[in-house]
């Protein structure tokens, strides 16, 4: 998918000397390994990387500069050694600029990981009453070392905790258990204005001009329905809500309970957008003739930054220019995409967003969300809109709370609401302090260590060698985004399960995706997750077949890919020599 700009590594410059084609590297035999060994330490490296210096911008420069990049760091000279040696991951992690970050981060232990699994286990079978203890029909096997870090690829399910949270949580007990009900207007961090850091921190993480656009406010479904009261304003003529039909369930769930609330059905209301046959992700320009087709029924575009499911990154861009042209709003759904890619929501003139914070974010599990909601939504001005196309410059209709008002009107206890301009007059109660403070831990974090711009140059790189070690020592074929043999022909390394090789559903190219990668296997994944897991190794399985696999730039290795796909390999044996 060819993007309308080149937005999501601004700034970066091809260095031919570096670049060189990774898909040039060919398979190889894998190398003797110590599963979960001891990650390393990152001691300072003669060469730093400074992966800002690449460009990501498409496929073939992105998928471009690892052999090089390995021979400069002294790696080995032929491809197929460099691919089979864990001493490239670990001189590509002590080259990697961010490296540090990893530090700021509490990873899971492997044992506690692996046990937990086993305990999950062991009390789904008890309910079931079969007696078997495991998932993985085969022996549980050593657990992993006790002082041994997990491999946690799951930042797109929940983001690991930042050291300094357990440092703002205390903090916040200490002083309520010190000073009581005066905390809300003393301290370093007034609990009355306790929204303020978190909502200031996330403009850089969203592209917001400023702060008045951003509210840290309630949960996400919660406040996608808040939203959606002030902005699905159905007429006769201009009803239907576009979304894809793979959303993830609670979008279904809002959108639908929203037309029934209006007087609508679902059936008639909503338009499903669909993959094309044989392919697992949407492509922009059906989207785009979709919505020309729509035409002027079109109330709202409401799709999602990054698909949870596939790890899709769609055009916001081009995709909200579209709604725009027939007269429709754009919203987004950013749960998968704020903290995993660079986000422009002013510049690309999206109406309103919505997302939780515990994923890429990481807040903490069921933390607070965050809105955002474009300024030229902030002016209402008074009276009907004249005309369906006029209705965003008009007024704003909005469900109303406390702490929606001006913060000088909030303790005033007036019965007359005073609105506060923006985002923010969207937010009913007053925000759960030990809700805000490790989000603001977490986004200070993400400034800490150079922003979103910094973690997605890294990032684009750190997926490409996951999707390079998978080709290289899976044989795994990719799904979209890749040309049509690349797609069709099954690889000759290809590890083949039922006669199938492992296919990566996430398009290759780095602009249409984030850190995930959707893994495609023929056969059932749970037990294969399972015996991932109890070897310390993290990730998320969506039943039946897939896999998703997130390297996080702020806390992930390139061993730590390294490990994942090592693992694997050796996990799915069996199924193989059983096909």
């Amino acid at each position: 998918m060819a993007l309308s700009s080149t937005v999501w590594c601004d700034s970066l410059t091809l260095n031919p000397a570096i670049f060189a084609s990774i898909f040039a590297l060919v398979t190889f035999t894998l190398p003797t390994y110590s599963p979960l060994s001891t990650h390393s330490t990152m001691s300072s490296a003669s060469v730093s990387i400074d992966w800002q210096s690449y460009n990501h911008a498409d496929s073939n420069a992105a998928h471009s500069s690892l052999q090089s990049l390995i021979r400069e760091l002294g790696g080995a000279s032929d491809s197929a050694s460099a691919s089979a040696s864990v001493d490239v991951a670990r001189k590509l992690d002590e080259a990697d600029s961010l490296r540090r970050s990893r530090d700021m981060f509490r990873i899971p232990n492997a044992r506690e990981v692996a046990k937990a699994i086993q305990e999950q286990a062991r009390a789904k079978a008890a309910a079931a009453a079969t007696g078997s203890a495991t998932e993985s029909n085969g022996t549980e096997g050593e657990l992993p070392d006790a002082q041994q870090d997990s491999i946690y690829l799951c930042g797109n399910s929940l983001g690991l905790l930042p050291r300094r949270t357990e440092t703002y949580l205390q903090a916040e007990l200490s002083k309520w258990a010190a000073v009581g009900v005066e905390g809300h207007f003393s301290g370093s961090r007034p609990w009355a204005r306790i929204d303020e850091q978190p909502t200031a921190l996330a403009m850089e993480v969203v592209g917001a001009t400023s702060e008045a656009e951003i509210a840290t406010m309630g949960g996400l479904s919660g406040n996608l329905h808040l939203l959606l009261t002030s902005f699905y304003r159905p007429t006769e003529q201009r009803y239907k809500i576009m979304m894809e039909s793979d959303a993830f369930c609670s979008d279904h769930h809002v959108i639908r309970s929203q037309v029934e609330l209006h007087g609508r059905t679902p059936d008639d209301a909503i338009i499903l957008l669909t993959p094309r046959q044989g392919e697992s992700t949407l492509r922009t320009e059906d989207i785009e003739a979709a919505i020309a087709d729509a035409g002027d029924k079109l109330a709202l575009l409401m799709l999602p930054g990054v698909q949870f499911y596939t790890g899709q990154f769609f055009d916001m861009p081009r995709l909200t220019a579209a709604a725009h042209r027939v007269g429709a709003l754009a919203g987004w759904d950013c749960a998968h995409a704020a903290g995993n890619v660079p986000l422009r929501l002013h510049e690309w003139g999206v109406d309103f967003a919505a997302w939780c914070s515990y994923k890429y974010l990481n807040s903490g599990p069921g933390s607070i969300a965050q809105i955002f909601v474009h300024e030229k939504h902030h002016t209402p001005v008074a009276g009907p809109a004249s005309s369906d196309s006029d209705r965003a410059a008009k007024r704003v209709v909005k469900l109303k709370g406390w702490w929606g008002q001006t913060a000088s009107q909030r303790f005033a206890m007036r019965s007359v609401h005073e609105e506060k301009p923006g985002a923010q007059s969207f937010m009913l109660s007053n925000p759960p302090v030990l809700a805000c403070v490790p989000l603001q831990a977490s986004l200070e974090v993400v400034k800490e260590v150079g922003g979103i711009k910094a973690l997605r140059a890294k990032s684009c790189f750190l997926t490409a060698y996951l999707e390079w070690m998978l080709k290289t020592q899976l044989g795994a074929l990719s799904q979209s985004g890749c040309s049509e043999d690349e797609q069709t022909q099954t690889p000759s390394n290809a590890l083949l399960i039922n006669g199938q090789p492992i296919r990566i559903l996430t398009p290759s190219d780095p602009s249409a995706r984030g850190c995930q990668l959707s893994l495609l296997f023929p056969c059932p994944v749970k037990p294969l997750h399972y015996a991932l897991t109890l070897r310390g190794i993290v990730t998320d399985v969506r039943e039946p077949n897939v896999l998703r696999v997130s390297p996080t730039p702020l806390y992930n290795t390139f061993q730590d890919v390294f490990a994942f796909v090592t693992e694997l390999k050796k996990v799915l044996q069996p199924q193989i020599q059983s096909s």
